[in-house]
């Protein structure tokens, strides 16, 4: 599409009847320009007391439903999910295609339902876990209060008795994977500094997804 560089306005086209197919086109241009930051996303989560809080999360896969994403049972964002399943996630991707092309700006916001996988799949997950993903489940306690050094020396004893192959690092209690059904999916656009952006809302209706433009 051309555009005025005094005034434009961006345009959604092309957009599929399912949302999440549309992320996966929006994710794998953003690994494309993008490639060291492109699965870290905002999650923000509210408890029963009205509290809310964001955090930085990582992307550890996505469905026709939804996106998935690892944390800890003993972690404030799985607490409030118990209490509040209702969470929110944002992604933003900024990047150019070329040194000398127009700034592109993607933001996509997912609401929906959090839940835990089932036990296999949370399995299936761990398994395929770096040591270093393993060491960190079983010796962290989210949010409680820390002395550096002994946390220093109690990650260093533990990884060295698993390279001597002294000690194995199963499973744990705490570690576990949680999807997040979507429910609203929300596309925004933009490219170049002087552009109204332009928005596409997905809402689900019983099970077929109804989409429309908004103002951005």
């Amino acid at each position: 599409m051309t555009t005025n560089p005094i005034s434009s306005v961006a345009k959604i086209e092309n957009a599929p009847e399912n949302p999440m197919k549309f992320f996966k086109e929006y994710l794998e241009e953003a690994e494309m320009y993008q490639n060291d930051t492109f699965l870290l996303f905002n999650l923000a989560t509210g408890n029963s007391k009205g509290e809310v809080l964001n955090r930085t999360v990582v992307l550890r896969g996505h469905d026709d439903d939804g996106i998935i994403f690892v944390t800890e049972r003993n972690s404030r964002k799985y607490l409030d999910i118990q209490e509040n399943p209702q969470v929110s996630a944002t992604f933003l991707w900024c990047y150019r295609k070329t040194a000398d092309s127009e700034l592109i700006k993607h933001q996509v916001r997912i609401l929906g339902t959090a839940k835990e996988l089932s036990a296999e799949k949370i399995k299936e997950f761990y398994d395929n876990e770096p040591l270093a993903y393993k060491i960190r489940s079983a010796i962290c306690r989210c949010g409680e209060p820390v002395n550096w050094d002994e946390l220093k020396k109690s990650h260093d004893d533990l990884m060295q008795r698993v390279l001597e192959g002294s000690e194995t690092l199963p499973q744990n209690e705490s570690y576990t994977v949680i999807h997040v059904k979507a429910t609203n999916v929300d596309f925004y656009h933009s490219q170049g500094p002087n552009q109204m952006a332009d928005r596409v809302v997905y809402r689900l209706e019983g099970n077929k997804w109804r989409q429309e433009h908004v103002f951005a």
